[in-house]
């Protein structure tokens, strides 16, 4: 008999548009499941995240009344999972236990059952998770048959189910066909029939189709075919009318009927795709040609990275993740309670894995998801917070000196009852991340523009206005001129960034990245002078001697910046000393980097004998930044040229506002001035 396994998992990122998730139940969601329920000789698996199962109680609760019927009649096996979908490998072990637990526990009280399989999100593997998984009281996984193809598993071996092992704990993990995940739904129905039908003779075997439930309505062009054309009716027909040897089972009855096939010890891991994702643009690019023409024989065993790479590959990504660790570290400590609990739930929600890395989607790209991550980091902290103030501790400001991005160099954090202040001292002493603690927001969670491997394929997209089908192979810009809007940023775009630059340079040269950096300062190491804390405020002092180009005469600087923070804002007083023995004129910019709500609120523009800028924002509230010796004020939108489902597509990831001074030093003169911000 052979064994069809078909598992649907349904997902949407913490922090999604509302609008986003009723397209999905109206065109995927739902119609698959009234579909399944009219054919109920067809077992299926479904595995849908917390972050669906809460949004199904709000709106559609009637729809988890069907998950449940199908449960009982043993029509549908429920798997479970890390409920918020993280990157389980990469999580302190607490919350890995208490995501899975959340999400089994749910499950139970919901449904009235005990699952005994659990999704991971984008299938990323790492060999720990063997023991992680049986802890949990879960008894198998699903993985690519690439990972098993890396073991050196042939597609003939892969007809059941195998054992994987940590520290004397086991699970089961099924793996996925590949070539089943390419045929549903895209393939007529009857190509599915056929590719099984050659494993009649073989004996028993048990073959695996899961894949994202969203590709069952919700991608481009399949509403129409899978249920418009009728694709998925006569999939379940064609499986009945071979039900002589042909039959879809749940996970569990396999596992009851069939022994495992033995250990197998898999690498860390994820699909192809996703590796190739992981690594650096060049690299990516080399593997990709390189996969291209392999032979057969070889493209088993080719792989990029791994999850952990995004980490390194984005410091935005780092960052998030970086802050992760430090919030729950301070949720751990609380003791049980109510408190803890909504810390852990924000905490949890944070680690959605769809905010942390880039592939054929916007991810990290799609600022609204990286905000929700950092939101609810900060709803976790003032979690934490109102417990020390319910058990009698004061308020205050704190300091701390560690290595915050894992560079070998410290970083200096500041936290106040309004906010959050993280400085990096050996790059430029910029101010990197500034959460507003009454907003629930970081306003410093700009993306900087940097290469990505598809840019090589931008010139050659098409544009398409959305009619009509995407043909085979074809790549698709969603606007015109996309390829002149490409620009890469040499360093990254935070506050408090000290530029030099050429007399001549424009608003359009920096923009651009396209003009010459005079001074040493962007990037180099400020020294930590001084950081003074009280009630009520803190103080950081960042004081570097570097050197400016004047034509071909390198002149000596010193800049010195004061920084105090005070309620959620902060004010930064410089001084500016020419340590030359001779007059010299210098074009000065201070840059300092936020992200709105959209480009709108802060466009591009320039202004002359600037003091005062305000930015009204109606989501994250209204920003004004304001200098005491007027300046030019220059403003732009950081915007990268992205790829989403829907082909290439500008995205807006923050805004740079630069405050420039022509100024001119005597001998061992100096500049001073101050810049204040507040929300």
């Amino acid at each position: 008999m052979i064994e069809l396994i078909f598992c649907v998992h349904n997902h949407q990122p913490v922090g999604n548009f509302d609008h986003v998730l009723d397209e999905a139940y109206d065109k995927a969601y739902y119609p698959f499941v009234e579909a399944l329920m009219r054919f109920p000789e067809i077992k299926a698996n479904l595995h849908f995240t917390g972050i669906l199962y809460d949004w199904f109680e709000k709106t559609h609760p009637e729809y988890l009344e069907m998950l449940a019927r199908m449960a009982h009649s043993g029509q549908a096996e429920l798997l479970s999972g890390a409920y918020y979908e993280p990157p389980l490998a990469v999580l302190p072990e607490k919350d890995r236990q208490g995501q899975i637990l959340k999400m089994n526990s749910y499950i139970r009280r919901t449904f009235g059952v005990q699952p005994r399989g659990m999704w991971l999100a984008e299938r990323i593997w790492e060999p720990a998770l063997a023991a992680e998984i049986d802890k949990a009281g879960i008894d198998y996984t699903v993985l690519d048959d690439l990972h098993f193809f890396y073991n050196g598993k042939r597609e003939n071996d892969l007809t059941g189910y195998f054992t994987a092992e940590y520290e004397g704990r086991h699970t089961a993990v099924f793996p996925i066909s590949k070539k089943l995940r390419y045929l549903i739904p895209f393939k007529d129905p009857q190509e599915t029939i056929d590719y099984l039908k050659q494993f009649r003779n073989c004996g028993d075997a048990v073959f695996v189709m899961a894949d994202d439930g969203e590709k069952f309505g919700l991608w481009p062009e399949t509403h129409s075919a899978v249920y418009g054309d009728g694709w998925l009716e006569r999939f379940f027909s064609l499986l009945i009318e071979n039900s002589d040897w042909l039959r879809t089972s749940l996970f569990s009855e396999v596992m009851d009927r069939y022994p495992s096939k033995g250990l197998c010890y898999l690498p860390a891991s994820s699909y192809f795709e996703f590796t190739q994702w992981a690594l650096l643009p060049d690299a990516a690019v080399d593997l990709h040609e390189f996969y291209k023409t392999a032979g057969e024989n070889l493209k088993p065993f080719l792989r990029g990275g791994q999850f952990r790479d995004f980490i390194a590959k984005y410091p935005e990504v780092n960052r998030m993740y970086r802050k992760g660790l430090l919030v729950s570290e301070k949720v751990h400590a609380m003791p049980d309670g109510p408190l803890k609990d909504k810390a852990l739930d924000y905490l949890w929600q944070a680690q959605c894995n769809c905010g942390y890395w880039h592939g054929v989607f916007g991810g990290l790209y799609l600022a609204h998801l990286r905000g929700a991550n950092h939101a609810n980091l900060i709803r976790a902290e003032k979690a934490v917070d109102e417990y020390h103030r319910q058990s009698g501790k004061k308020e205050v400001f704190t300091k701390k000196g560690i290595d915050f991005d894992g560079d070998g160099q410290s970083e200096v954090l500041i936290e106040g009852p309004g906010g959050s202040w993280y400085f990096n001292p050996a790059k430029g002493g910029c101010l990197f991340q500034w959460d507003v603690k009454k907003r629930e927001f970081n306003l410093i969670n700009n993306i900087s523009r940097r290469k990505e491997a598809y840019h090589a394929d931008v010139a050659k997209a098409v544009v398409r206005d959305g009619s009509g089908p995407v043909l085979p192979g074809q790549i698709v810009a969603r606007e015109p001129g996309l390829s002149e809007k490409i620009f890469y940023d040499w360093h990254d775009r935070n506050c408090l960034l000290d530029h030099f630059l050429l007399p001549s340079t424009s608003l359009g040269d920096f923009k651009k990245a396209r003009y010459g950096e005079q001074g040493d300062f962007v990037v180099e190491k400020y020294t930590v002078q001084d950081c003074g804390l009280h009630e009520k405020s803190a103080g950081l002092a960042l004081k570097r001697k570097g050197n400016v180009w004047c034509g071909d005469r390198r002149v000596p600087v010193t800049v010195e910046k004061n920084i105090i923070m005070c309620g959620g804002g902060w004010k930064a007083e410089y001084r500016i000393h020419n340590n030359s023995g001779r007059r010299e004129a210098f074009k000065f910019g201070l840059e300092t980097a936020f992200l709105f709500s959209d480009r709108n609120v802060c466009g591009e523009f320039e202004k002359s004998n600037a003091s005062e800028l305000e930015f009204k924002d109606n989501y994250y509230g209204n920003l004004k930044l304001t200098v005491d010796k007027p300046c030019t004020a220059w403003g732009f939108p950081l915007e990268t040229v992205s790829q989403s489902e829907g082909g290439f597509e500008m995205c807006y990831q923050g805004s740079v506002v630069m405050f420039v001074y022509d100024i001119e030093l005597p001998a061992d003169g100096e500049f001073r001035f101050a810049l204040k911000a507040d929300v």
